[in-house]
């Protein structure tokens, strides 16, 4: 997902989808009802929302106008489709983040920063 390397960009520490977060939220998504639903609406949401302001789809946006439609998102009212898709990201996005070892560099962690999340994800199974 192009949304999530705007959520989590790279710099010292790898971006979101440099340790595969997009393909660790599919999988946990798969095991909760209505999650993959919820996942479909809000990109089609993205993409119809970058098609209406910019005559492209979101992943061909710039990082500029990308960052401009996730915000549109998170201004929308509660309960709506894209304020509840791009808040549901973000948390799961960001927990899943910091389980993973790769995104402690250059923040002189030895342990995730919080207790809970998606442990074990960063190694092989």
């Amino acid at each position: 997902m192009a949304i999530l390397d705007i959520l989590i960009p790279g710099d010292i520490s790898p971006s979101a989808t440099d340790v595969k977060i997009d393909s660790i939220l599919l999988h946990v998504s798969s095991k909760i009802d209505n999650y993959p639903d919820l996942i479909k609406q809000g990109t089609t949401w993205f993409n119809i929302t970058a098609m209406k302001s910019f005559n492209q789809a979101y992943i061909e946006l710039s990082t500029d106008l990308k960052t401009k439609i996730i915000e549109v998102a998170f201004k929308q009212a509660n309960m709506t489709l894209p304020k509840v898709f791009i808040e549901c990201i973000r948390d799961d996005a960001m927990t899943a983040y910091y389980q993973i070892e790769a995104s402690w560099s250059g923040m002189l962690l030895a342990q995730p920063i919080q207790t809970q999340g998606y442990p074990q994800y960063d190694k092989p199974t």
